[in-house]
């Protein structure tokens, strides 16, 4: 039943000791090394990583075994970007007597936010450097949120935080109930 649980979820899960033994792993550990569970309990951990994977990762474990506190961190193996979090098992004399693993793969989240971050790169770049003027405001009261140099230099300011700070759109409208009816169309 124990390893029915182990081999449900899509995380890699080991147990591992001082040694770097394997005594625990799962369904998912193994998918990704390419080898069975037979193979992997009883050999090093480390013997399945790259030189510098290995190392990066045997300096965190022993981390835990040395201090007795979880630790943190995100690697990468293979283009595999990994959430690793690493937790001491005590025996019964209060001493690390294994690490208990688990690797997330997030590598599809990871990059999904770098190319989010490059779309927000994209759109700050064309709004701050567009050869007209372009601004968001509040809609209830007008007041500006952003613009860019354009649009500021072209109501008197110097600098778009000065607009940002100052203006408020409403007031440069042509008619006095033209800011009304654009806020009635709007909330229809």
């Amino acid at each position: 039943a124990l390893n029915a649980i182990l081999d449900a979820t899509n995380e890699s899960i080991l147990l591992i000791d001082r040694k770097s033994i394997v005594h625990v792993g799962n369904k998912t550990v193994c998918d990704r090394m390419g080898i069975t569970k037979e193979k992997l309990f009883g050999m090093s951990l480390y013997d399945f990583f790259p030189p510098e994977v290995a190392e990066g990762r045997r300096q965190k474990w022993d981390e835990v075994f040395n201090t007795g506190k979880p630790v943190f961190f995100e690697d990468s193996r293979g283009g595999m970007i990994f959430e690793q979090r690493a937790y001491p098992v005590f025996d019964d004399g209060n001493f690390v007597k294994m690490v208990a693993i688990f690797a997330r793969d997030i590598t599809k989240r990871r990059r999904a936010q770098e190319a989010l971050q490059e779309s927000e790169k994209k759109y700050r770049d064309f709004f701050n450097k567009a050869q007209v003027g372009m601004f968001r405001a509040e809609i209830r009261n007008g007041n500006v949120l952003e613009c860019n140099d354009y649009f500021a230099q072209s109501l008197g300011y110097e600098t778009r935080q000065a607009c940002i700070d100052n203006c408020v759109i409403s007031e440069h409208y042509a008619g006095p109930d033209t800011f009304e009816k654009m806020l009635d169309s709007l909330m229809e």
